[in-house]
């Protein structure tokens, strides 16, 4: 989108004390299923394994079925749950080698 509108926001940090990051996005609800998350997403991932994450982590609400399907979308898999402040969260992982087995894919 090239109007220069706020449509939402991505960013990663440490995963408590690890080396892996934790990835996050967010994106406003009018934009929401247009694809968008999932542009930004594939560019920030390529970035962060580019710069050397082995590993990136996503907690995700069960409900949040957006989100868990932009994630999976890339080759990453539910680890797990966890619990984010007291409430039941679920752990997707991605690492770099099946980030590029699926760009590999992606591209052809």
């Amino acid at each position: 989108i090239q109007t220069g509108d706020y449509l939402g926001h991505i960013g990663a940090q440490a995963f408590r004390n690890t080396s892996d990051m934790e990835i996050f996005y967010t994106l406003l609800p009018q934009y929401r299923g247009q694809g968008y998350v999932t542009e930004a997403l594939e560019a920030f991932l390529d970035y962060l394994f580019a710069d050397g994450t082995m590993r990136v982590i996503a907690i995700i609400m069960p409900e949040n079925v957006g989100s868990r399907r932009v994630i999976n979308r890339f080759g990453a898999g539910c680890a797990g749950e966890i619990v984010v402040h007291g409430k039941i969260a679920l752990r997707y992982e991605l690492d770099r080698e099946t980030f590029e087995q699926w760009k590999t894919r992606a591209e052809s």
